[in-house]
């Protein structure tokens, strides 16, 4: 089912799985189980899927034999979708909008990297990403304003996350040049509904990153084995050459007004359900929908935090108003020297350090990390954040910023200016 611009028509007949194994809701078949994800068991009952794509619309075919019973999405009034029964005649057809793309990637993830998170090719194409956007339309009741300010975000992390490294993860992490190009195909798609213009004009020309000159490399996206540092070069310079470090409390995030790359609550994160696929059961059994999404909050006590960055990135220094960069080459021995500074000042504080989980607000994944000290919207995802934290065991709050002295970094860190 590799429909590619120009081409009039596609079929697809015995292979149904073409057009399934990607994590999708809405779906039910049969009158036995209902599925949350879109899988290989629903399409084992179809006999027959058919796509045709006009320059506007992409027309899904799917022909049902007359004992299944299969619903698709409740797409809301704006919904695109042509045709929605709960049972009828055995064909149905999901006729979709359809938004040009950048160009994408020749290159995919290995067959079982792509099966191991239960998709297939077709998940990386534009035309599945409409269809399985128009059977569950998770952006469909955000706020304009909002909806802008995750475009804007999806284009600054297409910037710094897509490149030949990432091209090679699977979809489904936000690592992969692919989940990125999905998540900006979407919300593209969701203009095109409404009929809006976008914020900014959409990328044309071919995505990728290639830091040129960078003065260490990852072995891998999100490895984490060097970490990069940026400040002002007095602080840099005195993190290299004497060891002094400070770490600050994660409420003290929440009140930098003019620093957008670092402001955030830091103890609190934030996500939402669709309210037009959620509803709530009463005792007496009654079902109450929602006029707009459900959210969801996780929150923690303050704790300290000292920020890095996975990777070298020049627009970095900009965005966190630095001129100078430590690049440690050695993060765990940086992060033993850490633990026993902060011994002696914070007794009775779990330390812990590992790259940040980023998460789409909007769109929940399959076994997606959602915490308050160790993940965060991905809004933030360009900053490809490596993070130190104390966190207390008993629940108190981290207070003042804390001085930490670790001792010289010449063998484990150099200083880069900008």
């Amino acid at each position: 089912m590799a429909i590619l611009a120009g081409r009039a028509r596609s079929t697809c007949t015995a292979s149904n799985r073409a057009i399934v194994a990607s994590p999708h809701r809405g779906f039910r078949a049969s009158n036995t189980k209902h599925y949350g994800a879109l899988g290989a068991e629903v399409l084992d009952h179809l006999d027959r899927v058919e796509v045709v794509v006009d320059d506007q619309h992409v027309s899904v075919s799917l022909r049902i034999p007359p004992d299944v019973t299969m619903r698709v999405g409740r797409p809301g009034r704006n919904s695109s979708c042509s045709c929605l029964a709960e049972r009828g005649p055995p064909a149905y057809t999901l006729t979709m909008l359809k938004v040009s793309s950048p160009i994408l990637p020749l290159t995919l993830p290995t067959e079982r990297a792509i099966k191991s998170f239960g998709d297939n090719r077709h998940s990386y194409e534009p035309e599945f990403w409409e269809f399985q956007y128009e059977t569950y339309r998770y952006l469909g009741r955000v706020a304009m304003s909002a909806l802008a300010d995750r475009y804007r975000a999806l284009l600054r992390n297409m910037r710094a996350l897509i490149s030949s490294q990432r091209d090679v993860i699977p979809i489904q992490s936000f690592l992969s040049s692919w989940y990125w190009y999905r998540k900006e195909h979407q919300t593209r798609l969701e203009f095109a509904m409404r009929g809006a213009e976008l914020p900014v004009k959409a990328p044309a020309e071919p995505i990728r990153r290639v830091e040129i000159n960078a003065p260490a490399h990852p072995s891998s996206p999100n490895s984490g084995d060097v970490i990069f540092r940026y400040a002002r070069r007095k602080w840099v310079e005195e993190m290299v050459n004497r060891g002094l470090i400070r770490v600050n409390p994660a409420s003290s995030y929440r009140a930098l007004e003019f620093d957008a790359a670092r402001r955030d609550k830091e103890q609190e994160k934030t996500r939402f359900m669709p309210g037009e696929y959620s509803e709530i059961i009463t005792k007496d059994g009654r079902r109450q929908t929602f006029v707009g999404d459900v959210r969801s909050t996780v929150s923690a006590p303050s704790y300290y935090l000292l920020s890095c960055s996975c990777e070298f990135d020049r627009e970095l220094f900009t965005d966190f108003r630095a001129d100078a960069c430590a690049v440690i080459r050695d993060s765990d021995m940086f992060a033993a020297r850490l633990e026993t500074a902060a011994q002696k000042q914070l007794e009775g504080w779990l330390f812990h350090h590992n790259p940040v989980q980023y998460f789409d607000p909007y769109e929940r994944h399959r076994n997606e990390y959602f915490d308050p000290t160790m993940s965060k919207d991905f809004s933030f995802a360009y900053q490809r954040e490596y993070r130190f934290l104390w966190a207390h065991l008993g629940g108190q709050e981290a207070d003042d910023f804390r001085s930490l002295d670790v001792g010289p970094l010449h063998d484990i860190a150099k200083i880069y200016s900008s």
